[in-house]
Protein backbone atom coordinates (compact mmCIF):
# COMPACT_ATOMS: atom_id res chain seq x y z
CA UNK A 1 0.00 0.00 0.00
CA UNK A 2 1.33 3.46 -0.78
CA UNK A 3 1.45 6.29 1.74
CA UNK A 4 -1.44 8.23 0.17
CA UNK A 5 -3.77 5.22 0.51
CA UNK A 6 -2.69 4.70 4.12
CA UNK A 7 -3.34 8.33 4.99
CA UNK A 8 -6.70 8.27 3.18
CA UNK A 9 -7.76 5.11 5.01
CA UNK A 10 -6.75 6.59 8.38
CA UNK A 11 -8.67 9.78 7.55
CA UNK A 12 -11.71 7.69 6.66
CA UNK A 13 -11.56 5.93 10.05
CA UNK A 14 -11.17 9.31 11.77
CA UNK A 15 -14.22 10.66 9.94
CA UNK A 16 -16.24 7.59 10.95
CA UNK A 17 -15.12 8.24 14.52
CA UNK A 18 -16.21 11.86 14.19
CA UNK A 19 -19.65 10.72 13.00
CA UNK A 20 -19.96 8.37 15.97
CA UNK A 21 -18.92 11.20 18.29
CA UNK A 22 -21.62 13.47 16.87
CA UNK A 23 -24.13 10.68 17.50
CA UNK A 24 -22.83 10.49 21.10
CA UNK A 25 -21.55 6.93 20.51
CA UNK A 26 -18.28 7.61 22.26
CA UNK A 27 -17.10 3.99 22.58
CA UNK A 28 -17.67 3.46 18.85
CA UNK A 29 -15.82 6.69 18.10
CA UNK A 30 -12.88 5.51 20.19
CA UNK A 31 -12.88 2.24 18.27
CA UNK A 32 -12.69 4.08 14.94
CA UNK A 33 -9.95 6.39 16.23
CA UNK A 34 -8.10 3.30 17.44
CA UNK A 35 -8.30 1.77 13.97
CA UNK A 36 -6.95 4.98 12.47
CA UNK A 37 -4.08 5.01 14.98
CA UNK A 38 -3.27 1.37 14.21
CA UNK A 39 -3.25 2.04 10.47
CA UNK A 40 -0.88 4.96 10.92
CA UNK A 41 1.38 3.10 13.33
CA UNK A 42 1.96 0.24 10.90
CA UNK A 43 3.28 2.30 8.02
CA UNK A 44 6.59 4.09 7.62
CA UNK A 45 6.23 7.40 5.81
CA UNK A 46 9.28 8.22 3.71
CA UNK A 47 8.13 11.44 2.06
CA UNK A 48 8.50 14.61 4.16
CA UNK A 49 5.06 15.92 3.19
CA UNK A 50 3.49 12.59 4.12
CA UNK A 51 5.31 12.63 7.47
CA UNK A 52 3.97 16.09 8.23
CA UNK A 53 0.44 15.04 7.27
CA UNK A 54 0.87 11.87 9.33
CA UNK A 55 1.84 13.88 12.41
CA UNK A 56 -1.03 16.32 12.00
CA UNK A 57 -3.51 13.48 11.51
CA UNK A 58 -2.13 11.49 14.45
CA UNK A 59 -2.38 14.53 16.77
CA UNK A 60 -5.93 15.20 15.58
CA UNK A 61 -6.95 11.60 16.24
CA UNK A 62 -5.40 11.70 19.71
CA UNK A 63 -7.23 14.95 20.52
CA UNK A 64 -10.50 13.47 19.30
CA UNK A 65 -9.86 10.51 21.58
CA UNK A 66 -9.42 12.85 24.55
CA UNK A 67 -12.80 14.40 23.76
CA UNK A 68 -14.36 10.92 23.93
CA UNK A 69 -12.57 10.06 27.16
CA UNK A 70 -13.80 13.33 28.65
CA UNK A 71 -17.40 12.50 27.72
CA UNK A 72 -16.92 9.06 29.32
CA UNK A 73 -15.43 10.63 32.48
CA UNK A 74 -12.18 8.75 31.93
CA UNK A 75 -10.01 11.62 33.11
CA UNK A 76 -6.91 9.51 33.78
CA UNK A 77 -6.93 8.55 30.10
CA UNK A 78 -7.42 12.19 29.08
CA UNK A 79 -4.33 13.12 31.07
CA UNK A 80 -2.30 10.26 29.63
CA UNK A 81 -3.15 11.04 26.02
CA UNK A 82 -2.62 14.77 26.52
CA UNK A 83 0.81 14.04 27.98
CA UNK A 84 1.68 12.07 24.84
CA UNK A 85 0.58 14.92 22.59
CA UNK A 86 2.56 17.43 24.65
CA UNK A 87 5.71 15.38 24.04
CA UNK A 88 5.35 16.28 20.36
CA UNK A 89 3.71 19.69 20.71
CA UNK A 90 4.88 21.16 24.02
CA UNK A 91 3.18 24.52 23.39
CA UNK A 92 -0.25 23.17 22.45
CA UNK A 93 -2.51 25.31 24.63
CA UNK A 94 -5.64 23.29 23.84
CA UNK A 95 -3.97 20.12 25.09
CA UNK A 96 -2.66 21.83 28.24
CA UNK A 97 -6.17 23.07 28.96
CA UNK A 98 -7.73 19.63 28.43
CA UNK A 99 -5.13 18.03 30.70
CA UNK A 100 -5.77 20.71 33.32
CA UNK A 101 -9.53 20.09 33.20
CA UNK A 102 -8.89 16.37 33.63
CA UNK A 103 -6.56 17.04 36.56
CA UNK A 104 -9.21 19.19 38.26
CA UNK A 105 -11.77 16.42 37.79
CA UNK A 106 -9.32 14.03 39.45
CA UNK A 107 -8.75 16.42 42.34
CA UNK A 108 -5.16 17.13 41.26
CA UNK A 109 -5.37 20.90 41.33
CA UNK A 110 -1.61 21.36 41.71
CA UNK A 111 -1.06 19.57 38.41
CA UNK A 112 -3.77 21.63 36.74
CA UNK A 113 -2.20 24.82 38.06
CA UNK A 114 1.08 24.31 36.24
CA UNK A 115 -0.55 23.47 32.91
CA UNK A 116 -2.77 26.53 33.21
CA UNK A 117 0.09 28.86 34.15
CA UNK A 118 2.07 27.79 31.08
CA UNK A 119 -1.02 27.92 28.84
CA UNK A 120 -1.85 31.43 30.13
CA UNK A 121 1.70 32.57 29.38
CA UNK A 122 1.39 31.32 25.81
CA UNK A 123 -2.16 32.61 25.29
CA UNK A 124 -3.03 35.24 27.93
CA UNK A 125 -6.25 36.23 26.13
CA UNK A 126 -7.87 32.79 26.36
CA UNK A 127 -10.73 33.40 28.77
CA UNK A 128 -11.36 29.69 29.46
CA UNK A 129 -7.77 29.31 30.64
CA UNK A 130 -7.82 32.51 32.69
CA UNK A 131 -11.12 31.53 34.33
CA UNK A 132 -10.03 28.00 35.22
CA UNK A 133 -6.66 29.25 36.45
CA UNK A 134 -8.47 31.63 38.80
CA UNK A 135 -10.68 28.82 40.09
CA UNK A 136 -7.70 26.52 40.62
CA UNK A 137 -5.76 29.26 42.44
CA UNK A 138 -8.75 29.90 44.70
CA UNK A 139 -9.07 26.18 45.44
CA UNK A 140 -5.37 25.82 46.24
CA UNK A 141 -5.45 28.90 48.49
CA UNK A 142 -8.52 27.61 50.38
CA UNK A 143 -6.81 24.25 50.93
CA UNK A 144 -3.65 25.99 52.11
CA UNK A 145 -5.65 28.08 54.61
CA UNK A 146 -7.43 24.95 55.85
CA UNK A 147 -4.09 23.21 56.44
CA UNK A 148 -2.78 26.22 58.34
CA UNK A 149 -5.91 26.33 60.52
CA UNK A 150 -5.63 22.60 61.16
CA UNK A 151 -1.99 22.96 62.23
CA UNK A 152 -2.83 25.88 64.50
CA UNK A 153 -5.70 23.96 66.09
CA UNK A 154 -3.49 20.90 66.59
CA UNK A 155 -0.78 23.03 68.25
CA UNK A 156 -3.28 24.51 70.72
CA UNK A 157 -4.35 21.09 71.87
Amino acid sequence: MDSRKVLDLAKEMKEKGNSCFKERKFENALEMYGYAETILARFQFEDEIDRIEFCELAICILLNSTACFTKLNEFERVGQVCSIVLEFQPNNVKVMYRRAVAAVELGKHDWAYWDLVVAAEINPNNQEIVKLLGEVKDFINRKKKQRIRSKMTAQKV
